[in-house]
């Protein structure tokens, strides 16, 4: 009993055991200053595809708050975070796992809910060294994997994917079909402009050989927040969850011939005909995504029987080249009404595929740890 008592006065006494006030975990802004996607810098761990859906609710008013509400600060000085997508499984940190050299967020509490997250892929063991595994600490098939399932997980709501060439590498899915470029303009500015968190994911090296696209000057295989969209100036910015690392797999000679602007704290400026093309498609959290998909069909459809209005009545005002080129704009339509169809056929075959294979890897998972267990 004497022992129990030294060795529950020494946590008390601890330094990591002293209680985390609001004050500390924001660095002493306030929690409305201090939550942003600036706070977030990647570091060891492969969790590029979550920071960036961190991010991109970071850079929302109802996503500052959101991420303020799953934090709890204990008087141990541990933390819990619940995240909105399971609610039913708190994750409890402490400091020295948060404090942990691995972790290099500038914000406090950017380190705390990554801290969370590493925990809930690892069945609540903290990987403490990140290339301990191939994985980088990160499970591939692991709940909540990936920005789509990180968005989720994050805010509790569905996710929809716009997809921006014929197969899609960078998000880790199966499908096949192009969202139309229109339709990924209209989802995009919709919704920055109604504060739904929206993260891109540029593709991997040679996904042109599968009809895919390539990065560019983007990090094959990274996902990246997307923070505005100005629709007048035709200009995308996204950040790096990196922070201030930037293209750093960029050559000086690549940067000036490179068609994107640097900007600080890892932002990246450019135009939207070279996001379309760097990256492979969009995740944004609120849309339910085969109603998302259906939608888009029936705008192609609506833009193809415009234009073979607007090509009959320029014949018949005797204007031929005015209506080839109508004629021409209506099968752009049809076919991206082909690649939008194709997406949305293929997007729920997508997922249960992906849903079976993350079963599997489950349960073996589970099968381990309980054989681990039994042998001990």
């Amino acid at each position: 009993m004497r022992e129990m008592e030294e060795f529950e006065n020494h946590k008390r006494s601890s330094p990591d055991a002293q209680p985390l006030s609001l004050l500390e975990l924001y660095d002493g802004k306030g929690w409305r200053k201090d939550i942003s996607p600036s706070g977030i810098d990647q570091s060891d761990y492969g969790d590029c595809g979550f920071l960036a859906a961190l991010g991109a609710v970071a850079g929302t008013a109802g996503g500052q708050t959101t991420i303020k509400d799953m934090i709890k600060p204990n008087s141990d000085g541990s933390c819990t975070v619940t995240f909105p997508g399971d609610p039913g499984h708190p994750v409890t940190v402490d400091r020295s796992e948060y404090r942990n050299y691995h972790l290099s967020n500038s914000a406090k509490w950017a380190n705390v809910v990554e801290c969370a997250y590493l925990k809930y892929l690892n069945d609540g063991e903290f990987p403490a060294e990140p290339g301990y595994r191939s994985d980088h600490g990160v499970p591939k098939y692991a709940p909540g994997a990936g920005a789509k399932l990180g968005l989720s997980l994050l805010t509790g709501k569905n996710v929809t994917i716009d997809q921006f060439a014929w197969t899609d590498a960078g998000s880790g899915q199966v499908t096949a079909g192009a969202t139309s470029m229109d339709n990924v303009a209209e989802d995009l500015a919709k919704a920055l402009a109604q504060g739904e968190p929206v993260v891109a994911n540029a593709s991997y090296e040679g996904s042109r050989f599968f009809l895919g696209h390539e990065p560019g000057q983007m990090v094959g295989g990274h996902g990246y927040t997307v923070l505005s969209f100005d629709r007048g100036t035709d200009t995308v910015v996204v950040r790096n969850p990196w922070g201030n690392a930037g293209l750093t797999t960029v050559s000086a000679e690549e940067r000036r011939a490179c068609p994107v602007k640097e900007l600080p704290d890892g932002q990246i400026s450019m135009k939207f005909s070279t996001f379309s093309r760097y990256f492979s498609d969009i995740m944004i959290a609120g849309p339910q995504p085969y109603a998302n998909d259906f939608t888009h069909t029936l705008k192609d459809l609506g833009r193809s029987f415009t234009h073979r209005g607007d090509a009959i009545e320029s014949l018949l005002q005797d204007r031929p080249s005015q209506a080839v080129q109508n004629f021409g704009a209506a099968l752009t339509s049809d076919l991206s009404f082909l690649g939008d169809l194709t997406h949305t056929i293929s997007q729920p075959i997508s997922d249960i595929l992906t849903a079976s294979v993350r079963g599997v890897y489950q349960f073996g998972n589970t099968v381990s740890r309980t054989a681990g267990k039994h042998f001990k």
